[in-house]
């Protein structure tokens, strides 16, 4: 009888997969989570694979847990897996959107192991003043994981590291990190995104893909597959909950404006002993928040108590706001640009506030997402949302707060209001996401009951149970 050629999906092959993962990840007692093993299976089998799980559930992973059991493997045969397929010394190439956030992925990749480095500008000169050649290293795959921006991926460095036979042997995996800003950015700001499918069509045919989000809706599940050239019947889409239970997510009214010097929606804050993050739409509202909440404070304690972070905080800066936001005997304020809601992994964010509304509901899901990292911590997602929004809607309110309507009814309702088209309030104010609209009329009664006349959604958080003046998400 002949043998069925050996198959990382099987239960056999997925049985390795945690047999191996588990022996050399002391950071995982309980061992990888099912979903870990079918992403690093479908990876080790060529298969492309997007993932998509909750923020906090350790989708990253699956970039090292493919080199893990390579890198096994390599050192110790299995007679049933060709030994041509494990590469003497792999490596694994990642696009993130933001060089912060791939300096910070390199340093937890290091507590598992690997020996990971984010490419950019710093870590060039670093090495130069060091007497070493960083992109000979790299070359050399003395670097398991590689960590770059999409600015970089048309570099003439990286052009010449992916002409090399050596490196192109080695190199078994490109990985997308918070991929749902893919095919946006490639349209507006970040033109470079749309080198990313480029980038894919350069790389050896071994060499597989995984993407990984925490927020993607199925259209632009759709929009970023027909990006990267993934057909649906070639590639493999593992969909984890996002519901995040100890994030408690409130949408309440945001009773002054963003253009002035003074937001007093947001006093309460600071006078709270607490983590907390705002998210900025502009560097200037960073900055014109940041000076109202160094206010509160003695001029000593300014600059530990509240903290700025943007593209324009220098990495050293970030480092220290991150230090004192790790002492747990100091309240601290960070308010930041939405750069800070990709894939900032700080445990112990207890309040996610979004100044305004985001542009998507992937914006708000991310950002909130930063909070109650630690899974037995309560924390508490806000967005304010602009009075003009609100307005738009009233009609659309009026309708659900009909009290004789069923629940069934009600998830008619929403669901037509989802489908119909999306009005613009006036000229001034920006056309609604979609899917933000549905978030805001399934919050109505939440969004009607605002804030309290002192603007405070911490009076409204200390004296109501959580349970009735949030949903879970």
């Amino acid at each position: 009888m002949t043998q069925l050629p050996f198959s990382w999906t099987s239960d056999a092959g997925k049985a390795l997969i945690k047999d191996i993962l588990t022996e050399y990840i002391p950071q995982w007692p309980s061992g990888p989570r099912p979903f870990q093993v079918d992403a690093t299976a479908n990876l080790l089998n060529k298969t492309p694979t997007v993932l998509l799980a909750a923020t906090s559930s350790g989708k990253t992973a699956i970039f090292f847990c493919i080199l893990i059991v390579l890198q096994h493997l390599a050192k110790h045969p299995n007679p049933a897996i060709k030994p041509d397929t494990i590469p003497e010394k792999p490596v694994v190439l990642v696009v993130t959107p933001l060089v912060e956030l791939g300096n910070k992925h390199a340093l937890e990749m290091r507590e598992f192991g690997q020996r990971a480095v984010s490419l950019n500008a710093a870590t060039l000169a670093e090495a130069r003043e060091a007497g070493r050649n960083l992109l000979t290293e790299i070359r050399l795959c003395e670097w398991t994981m590689v960590f770059l921006s999409a600015e970089r991926v048309t570099s003439k460095e990286v052009n010449d590291l992916l002409r090399d036979e050596h490196f192109r042997s080695n190199l078994v995996m490109l990985g997308i990190d918070e991929a749902h800003v893919l095919v946006p950015w490639s349209l507006s700001f970040r033109k470079a995104y749309g080198d990313v499918s480029q980038l894919r069509r350069r790389l050896p045919d071994h060499c597989t893909l995984a993407v990984v989000t925490a927020t993607l809706t199925p259209d632009g599940l759709k929009t970023l597959c027909t990006e990267l050239g993934l057909k649906h019947d070639k590639y493999r889409c593992i969909r984890q909950s996002v519901q995040r239970p100890n994030i408690h997510t409130i949408l309440t009214n945001l009773s002054h404006g963003l253009t002035s010097a003074s937001f007093p929606d947001f006093s309460w804050l600071f006078k709270q002993h607490t983590k907390a993050v705002l998210f900025c739409g502009s560097l200037d509202l960073v900055w014109r928040l940041g000076v109202y909440g160094w206010s509160h404070y003695p001029i000593a304690l300014q600059h530990t108590r509240v903290r700025l972070w943007s593209s324009i905080s220098s990495t050293e800066y970030n480092q220290e706001t991150l230090e004192l936001f790790a002492d747990e005997s100091q309240p601290t304020t960070i308010i930041a640009s939405t750069a800070f809601g990709m894939g900032m992994n700080v445990p112990n964010i207890a309040y996610s506030i979004n100044v305004g509304l985001p542009e998507t509901l992937e914006a708000l899901v991310q950002q909130n997402g930063r909070a109650g990292r630690d899974p037995s911590s309560t924390a508490f997602g806000i967005t304010y949302v602009p009075t003009a929004t609100i307005s738009s809607l009233q009609d659309d309110i009026k309708q659900l707060k009909d009290d004789s309507s069923d629940p069934a009814e009600l998830y008619k309702k929403l669901v037509k209001f989802n489908r119909a088209p999306t009005r613009a309030s006036k000229a001034a104010e920006p056309k609604l996401d979609t899917n933000l609209r549905s978030l805001i009329l399934a919050h109505t009664r939440f969004v009607l009951g605002g804030a309290r006349s002192d603007g405070s959604a911490g009076s409204r958080l200390s004296s109501e149970s959580s349970a009735s003046c949030a949903v879970s998400v």
